[in-house]
């Protein structure tokens, strides 16, 4: 005779054998979108986008401050080039702009200018380009093409900051200008931990070369 609590609590092991099973096929399923999906829809835009914005170079012959949602740089970092290569970059830091490329900081400088040129990308999902933000190290390079030019920075220090400190984004963010005798500062900024929000992790560096066009820098030949 099977007694009255043995089938209570085999009846009570597979309802909670069932919801386990729920959770992880919905875990799945929402792991699938979150990075799988989104990461292929987002290399696929962003491929499209830098094919525009080379189409529109040559047709452009004056150089204007680009509007919401322009792409108008590309972004090249070898240290992270399996992820940053070739990146484009759009004017603005709304999803509509991370989720193509890297999305530029609408109030601070454009590239080569003095001041402060800051750019945001995602860490994970939606093509995660600073997904490896950790492996970057003072010294390594960022290039970013536009039309007519080549700007070549050199990474100098990194922090992990709250994400209400907007003076990392200030035109000489922590006096860095100053130490680095270069009023032509460059910003990377993206979320931390990978899979998180809580906190942002930024990059500074400073131009050391500026190049026309025809000259292609070592570094992405």
């Amino acid at each position: 005779m099977i007694l009255p609590n043995k089938l209570y609590s085999d009846s009570l092991a597979r309802t909670i054998g069932k919801f386990l099973l729920v959770v992880a096929v919905t875990g799945i399923c929402y792991f699938s979108y979150e990075v799988l999906w989104t990461n292929h829809v987002a290399h696929r835009a962003a491929t499209n986008k830098s094919q525009a914005i080379k189409n529109d170079w040559q047709h452009q012959t004056t150089t204007s401050a680009p509007a919401i949602g322009e792409g108008f740089a590309l972004l090249y970092i070898p240290r992270l080039k399996s992820d940053v290569w070739e990146l484009p970059i759009l004017h603005g830091t709304e999803p509509e702009q991370l989720d193509v490329g890297a999305g530029h900081y609408v109030n601070t400088r454009l590239p080569g200018e003095s001041g402060n040129f800051a750019i945001a990308a995602h860490r994970s999902t939606h093509g995660q380009p600073f997904a490896h933000i950790e492996q970057l190290r003072a010294g390594d390079r960022v290039i970013v093409q536009t039309r007519d030019t080549w700007y070549t920075y050199a990474l100098d220090v990194d922090a992990q900051v709250s994400p209400d400190d907007a003076w990392v984004l200030e035109d000489n963010p922590g006096g860095i200008a100053n130490k680095v005798g270069s009023d032509k500062i460059i910003t990377l900024t993206t979320c931390t931990p990978r899979y998180g929000s809580s906190g942002r992790w930024i990059w500074w560096g400073h131009l050391v070369e500026s190049a026309p066009i025809k000259d292609i820098p070592a570094d992405v030949q």
